[in-house]
C-alpha cells in the first residue's frame, strides 16, 4: 500500500473520530432546541439556530471530505465503501473503526429523530397558532338560535 493511501487511511479515521464528536455535540443542541421550542424561547431559539448552522456546515465539509478519502482510498465513497476499507484493515485498525463507524451511525440516526420531533412541535405549534389567530365570521344569532322557553 503506498503512503498516499495510509494517510488517506489515518485522515478517514480521524475525520469520523471527529464525527462522532461533533454529532454528539449536535444532538445536544437538538435536544435544546426542543427544550426552547416548548418554552416558546424566541430569543435563545435564534442563538441555537445559528449553532445548528455551525454544525451543519462543518458537518457537510467533513462528509465531503471523507467522500473524497475513500475514493483516494480506492473504494466507493458510501457505506459498502467503508465497509470494504474496514475488511482490508488489521484488526488491530479495523475494530476501533467499526466501534467508532458504528457510533457515528448510531448518534446521525439519534440526531434525525430529535430533528424531527424538533419539526413536529414546531409544526403542531404553528397549527395551533393559525387555528387562534383565524379571523372567523362574526357569528350573528337569530332569535330562532334559541330554543323558545
Amino acid at each position: 500500500m503506498n503512503s498516499d493511501k495510509i494517510a488517506a487511511i489515518k485522515a478517514f479515521i480521524q475525520e469520523v473520530s471527529l464525527d462522532v464528536k461533533d454529532y454528539q455535540a449536535l444532538l445536544k443542541v437538538l435536544r435544546n432546541q426542543h427544550i426552547l421550542l416548548a418554552q416558546r424561547d424566541s430569543q435563545r431559539l435564534e442563538q441555537t439556530a445559528a449553532q445548528y448552522q455551525k454544525f451543519l456546515a462543518k458537518l457537510e465539509n467533513r462528509a465531503a471530505k471523507r467522500s473524497q478519502l475513500l475514493i483516494k482510498i480506492g473504494v466507493s465513497s458510501d457505506a459498502q465503501g467503508v465497509d470494504k476499507l474496514i475488511s482490508a484493515l488489521p484488526d488491530s485498525i479495523a475494530q476501533p473503526l467499526t466501534k467508532n463507524w458504528n457510533k457515528l451511525q448510531a448518534v446521525v440516526s439519534e440526531c434525525q429523530a430529535q430533528n424531527e420531533r424538533n419539526g413536529n412541535l414546531l409544526s403542531m405549534q404553528h397549527s395551533i397558532l393559525s387555528e387562534l389567530t383565524q379571523k372567523s365570521e362574526p357569528q350573528t344569532y337569530s332569535p330562532e338560535t334559541y330554543p323558545a322557553e
